[in-house]
């Protein structure tokens, strides 16, 4: 879906002119802005950067010129993965244009990819109060919604998306995964399947697609699903990245971190993928990999509680180190309260440091969120263990909660790989 939007026959025209007057000047006098370099969103992101700062800078350009200039370099910077330089060029173009709908689109789509999925909602809330029929912008709340874990807000988004464009086949897509992170099997393969009906190369509905057939433990129509996203997006991450989920379900190490490699060699500053795989280095025994891979995560997203749990969970398979586990667990339920896992995890710390009384809070407090579908069953079934277990029974480590199996997959990579 593009970022920005397409310039009129009239504006067209009007360029041609300045262009042409550009010809004609006399010499020494200033060139003609390059707007049609600055806005080709075909062009390479650096020559697109170089023209609209060239039209930032100038002395001819008006407030409208330098808002539509500040909007188009921060497509271009978002290209290159920079979003908190996209972002406060995005906002630049807002203070100059405070109604140009798309720069709240795209400032809350850059967000979302450095999951500040609340600052996200609130730029899509204004895009849509200024483009209430653009459904782009009800999928990409929907998306965020999603992310901070309000299943229904997500649902209900990615249906307003549809009431505003039923054939826009990216709406199904988030609806039918929102089901699929509900158990809402039926629903969910129905709207994944329309989906891709509607776009049959659409490689991210195969992949969400593929992530419900997972929490169906229907893992070989998973694969099937995967290998068909790959197929469609080579170029995809997150395909190859559940592909590693998968292969870490099956205990099967190598060939998940083999899939880990191959999503960051597409993109090495994939935070998810580094996680991850941090936690099938941990789960083979390499900690100096894993432990390398868990601060590259972090210091590429400070927001990711995975990446910290994973780390925690590390230390705690190490047996050693327990107070920088519970500092890990501690960051990671700070970003997300509802981490099941991490209560759990962080129990079986301060059991190994004698304390049990902490110990059987955490327990307690996993067993009393709402289950998620397939993604909390180590955390529930260990925490209920520990509760049950006689004063001072030791600890029984259980590999699940290393990071496959205590959560569901690339819920943080929606706004990595989603058609934008």
């Amino acid at each position: 879906m593009p970022f920005f939007a397409v310039q009129s026959r009239r504006a067209r025209f009007v360029l041609a002119v300045v262009c042409l007057l550009g010809v004609l000047s006399p010499a020494g006098a200033e060139p003609p802005l390059p707007f049609r370099q600055c806005t080709d969103k075909e062009g390479a992101a650096n020559e697109r950067i170089i023209a609209c700062t060239t039209i930032i800078a100038s002395k001819q350009a008006n407030a409208k010129d330098r808002a539509t200039a500040y909007f188009n370099r921060g497509i271009a910077i978002g290209r290159t993965g920079d979003f908190k330089s996209a972002i406060s060029d995005f906002t630049q173009a807002i203070n100059l244009a405070p109604n140009m709908a798309m720069a709240y689109y795209d400032r809350g789509f850059s967000y979302g990819r450095l999951s500040r999925y609340n600052l996200a909602i609130a730029d899509f809330d204004t895009a849509i109060a200024q483009q209430p029929k653009y459904a782009p912008a009800y999928n990409f709340r929907a998306l965020s919604y999603l992310n901070i874990g309000s299943l229904d807000r997500a649902i209900s988004d990615a249906s307003a998306g549809i009431g505003v464009d039923p054939a826009y086949p990216n709406s199904y897509a988030t609806r039918g995964f929102a089901y699929g992170k509900e158990c809402i099997f039926d629903r969910a393969i129905a709207d994944l399947d329309q989906a891709i009906k509607l776009n049959p190369k659409f490689a991210f509905a195969y992949n969400y697609r593929g992530l419900v057939y997972v929490n169906m433990r229907d893992l070989d129509r998973a694969a099937a699903d995967f290998d068909q996203a790959i197929h469609l997006g080579p170029r995809l991450t997150a395909p190859y990245v559940n592909f590693g989920v998968l292969y870490g379900k099956k205990n099967e190490l190598d060939r998940a971190i083999s899939y880990y490699n191959q999503a960051l060699a597409i993109n090495p500053k994939h935070a998810f993928a580094l996680a991850m795989r941090g936690a099938a280095y941990a789960r083979k025994g390499a900690f100096a990999s894993a432990y390398a891979d868990f601060d590259l995560a972090i210091q590429l997203n400070d927001r990711s509680a995975l990446a910290r749990y994973a780390r925690g969970y590390a230390r705690l398979l190490q047996q050693e180190h327990f107070d920088q586990a519970i500092a890990d667990f501690d960051d990671a339920l700070r970003i997300d309260p509802t981490f099941a896992s991490a209560y759990t995890a962080r129990g079986l710390a301060y059991e190994a440091q004698g304390d049990r009384e902490r110990a059987k809070a955490d327990f307690s407090a996993a067993l009393a969120l709402p289950q998620k579908c397939g993604g909390d069953s180590w955390a529930r079934d260990v925490a209920q263990q520990r509760l049950g277990a006689p004063q001072g029974s030791p600890a029984r480590m259980v590999e699940g909660g290393s990071g496959e199996n205590s959560i569901t997959p690339v819920v943080e990579d929606t706004f990595s790989d989603s058609e934008n």
